[in-house]
């Protein structure tokens, strides 16, 4: 009996061994989740093991997909820096077209979301495009998971080649020149585009690890392995019956019919949380016979809830996700509206500007398109960020600190004349202030709870309101049946 437990625990913590060192030739495929460097202690988590955690982990799951989920909303669009204005017209326009069917049964937010999803859970992203030569447009673009991508050391501390293998197909990516660092395919018909979180092993001369980009996932992994773990306890506790309770003494060896006889009687009958207990056997300790030793019962076991909670409140942090997005006693209106606006300005717009510079920068001589033009994104069209600029009007224009246009351009709209437009918004009257006509003829602000808003902070110059409760249940119903006022 104890021999075969104490092979089984022999053979568990040779796993654990083999979690740690076991290494393969392509890094990415190897499912070792972390690897120690003898000489500069390094660490490193592959792809292998981030998708890991993200399928298996569901805070790490989760606060991926609330961000890729938020910024598919986001709607590239081609600024002019001259004139600072966005436009879809022009030759550079058609990446736009691309972007919303970037392949053939792909669409533009599955991409999105495939290639954000990536990046923040690996720390890479891989995608290529096809067309008929190194210069022409693009006819598609693919992405690719950062486990089917082996990554091949040039001698100038570089890659030389990207080799991209799947079951259904195997594409080598050769750079072009000695200080090029584009990567196609010989034929010239497909091009690579790698983007990669910082990686501080870049610098490294025992790993080839800096070639990849390093998971945010990395600086919690032990919290996540902690998180789930815990769970795993908590199910063999549950199925356990939530403690021992005891254990069997036997007198002699059982023969093998013996034991599983008698570990059926137990398991069928004793064990399990429906039987509250579970109990070990022990052959070989006494003299009597057979007898059941009942085990001290402590106040508690290990506090696993109050560890699962600290891993998942580590996991959103690091991730940058505000708590009422994921905490249903924090998810009050306006403290969702707030947090998801902090998700944008912290993480989602951040990670726009990266990626949409890296697009750019990819394909942007493929469209000629002017030196002025750039692949970009308007953030007074994102939703969440207007609420907040609203809430930020209301508010200085009730303190009296901002002029009319300030405000008004705040509310994104139009600056009046030069004399009224630079007089201080004063919350007790409403001349020079948004009317209902401006804010429903306004996008960005084109919601029940900001017509509400609005309406009920116009006051005249009394100090009462300018519309009563009834003018606001109107215009509210005005504007869903889309009714012009």
């Amino acid at each position: 009996m104890f021999n075969r437990k104490k092979k089984q625990k022999a053979e568990i913590k040779q796993l654990s061994v083999n979690k740690i060192s076991t290494k393969s030739e392509n890094l990415n495929t190897q499912y070792i989740g972390y690897s120690y460097s003898q000489k500069d202690n390094w660490t490193w988590l592959s792809a292998m093991m981030c998708w890991n955690f993200y399928t298996t982990c569901s805070p790490v799951y989760n606060a991926i997909d609330i961000t890729a989920q938020e910024f598919s909303n986001i709607e590239p669009e081609i600024y002019n820096t001259k004139t600072k204005t966005f436009s879809d017209e022009g030759n550079y326009s058609e990446v736009l077209r691309l972007l919303e069917n970037p392949s053939t049964g792909v669409i533009g937010s599955t991409f999105s979301t495939e290639i954000v999803s990536s990046y923040l859970a690996t720390g890479d992203l891989f995608t290529y495009i096809t067309a008929l030569n190194e210069t022409s447009e693009p006819l598609e673009i693919f992405y690719i998971n950062p486990i089917d991508i082996e990554i091949l050391p040039g001698n100038d501390g570089y890659p030389i080649s990207y080799e991209y293998s799947r079951l259904d197909k195997q594409i080598t990516f050769y750079r072009t020149g000695a200080s090029d660092y584009k990567y196609f395919t010989k034929d010239g018909t497909k091009q690579l585009l790698h983007v990669k979180r910082f990686n501080p092993q870049k610098s490294s001369r025992t790993s080839n690890n800096g070639f990849y980009g390093m998971s945010p996932l990395h600086p919690v992994y032990l919290e996540i392995d902690e998180y789930i773990e815990s769970y795993v306890a908590n199910k063999n506790l549950l199925k356990n019956g939530s403690r021992l309770s005891g254990m069997f003494l036997i007198d002699k060896n059982l023969d093998e019919k013996q034991y599983n006889h008698l570990q059926y009687q137990i398991k069928s009958e004793i064990q399990g949380a429906q039987n509250n207990g579970e109990v070990l056997i022990l052959d070989g300790l006494d003299e009597n016979g057979m007898q059941f030793v009942e085990l001290s019962k402590v106040t508690k076991d290990m506090d696993w809830d109050k560890l699962i909670e600290k891993c998942r409140q580590q996991i959103y942090r690091i991730l940058k996700i505000p708590a009422p997005l994921v905490e249903l006693d924090s998810q009050k209106y306006s403290n969702y509206n707030m947090a998801l606006a902090m998700l944008y300005k912290q993480a989602i717009i951040p990670l726009a500007k990266t990626l949409y510079t890296e697009f750019d920068l990819f394909l942007k001589h493929r469209y000629k398109a002017k030196p002025n033009e750039k692949l970009w994104f308007d953030t007074k069209k994102i939703e969440s960020i207007s609420a907040v600029k609203l809430e930020e009007a209301l508010l200085k224009i009730k303190s009296n600190v901002t002029t009319k246009n300030e405000a008004r351009d705040l509310l994104n709209l139009g600056p009046l004349d030069a004399k009224r437009g630079n007089e201080l918004a004063d919350n007790q009257t409403s001349e020079g202030m948004p009317t209902l006509k401006d804010i429903k003829s306004n996008d960005n602000l084109n919601s029940e709870n900001r017509i509400r808003t609005i309406m009920s902070n116009q006051f005249k110059s009394d100090g009462s309101p300018v519309y009563e409760e009834d003018d606001i249940d109107k215009a509210v119903r005005d504007w869903k049946s889309n009714e012009s006022i």
